[in-house]
């Protein structure tokens, strides 16, 4: 074999090892990408919590069960149906900034300023014993910490502690 060969062969092997690894990076901190490759392109978004939703004309959200030719069913509390003019069924996740993240466990747990549990306390999530999880909107996931919305507040809560949930259905 040739030296420009051999050489060629190599840059082409270390370039696709890069690409491979940066895409590895983007999966892990939670970023997307998009490859194409013969005509179809593949969403490598985080694995973070995702559910699909209906969405209706209004603006009410629901969890998406199924759909025939005239309406998509979904559930709240109990199954609501849309019409399909006008509905829509979306994919929310988590990173995206959309749902809400509630509390595992009965207590409470500080919210930071940033994601770092040595950074200035902002709030607390709560999950008071005998009742139903406050919940939180949220507001993105990056690096296993969970952006949220608290009274008047931003802060950040690691993944471990909390449930999301596409809808807030308390």
């Amino acid at each position: 074999m040739s030296y420009k060969r051999t050489l060629a062969i190599s840059i082409t092997t270390a370039v696709t090892l890069s690409v491979a690894v940066l895409l590895l990076h983007l999966y892990e901190r939670g970023m997307v990408a998009q490859i194409v490759n013969d005509e179809r392109a593949w969403d490598l978004r985080d694995a973070s919590p995702r559910e699909e939703v209906i969405v209706s004309r209004d603006g009410m959200i629901a969890r998406y069960l199924t759909e025939n030719e005239d309406e998509y069913i979904g559930e709240i509390q109990d199954t609501v149906r849309f019409p399909r003019r006008g509905s829509k069924v979306e994919t929310w996740y988590a990173s995206d900034g959309k749902g809400i993240v509630s509390l595992k466990e009965p207590g409470e747990a500080p919210a930071y300023a940033e994601p770092d549990s040595t950074a200035r306390v902002v709030g607390k999530l709560i999950f008071e014993y005998g009742y139903c999880p406050d919940s939180y909107d949220c507001l993105g996931l990056m690096d296993g910490w969970f952006k949220v919305r608290l009274s008047g507040a931003e802060g950040y809560i690691r993944e471990e502690y909390v449930n999301w949930d596409a809808i807030d259905s308390m």
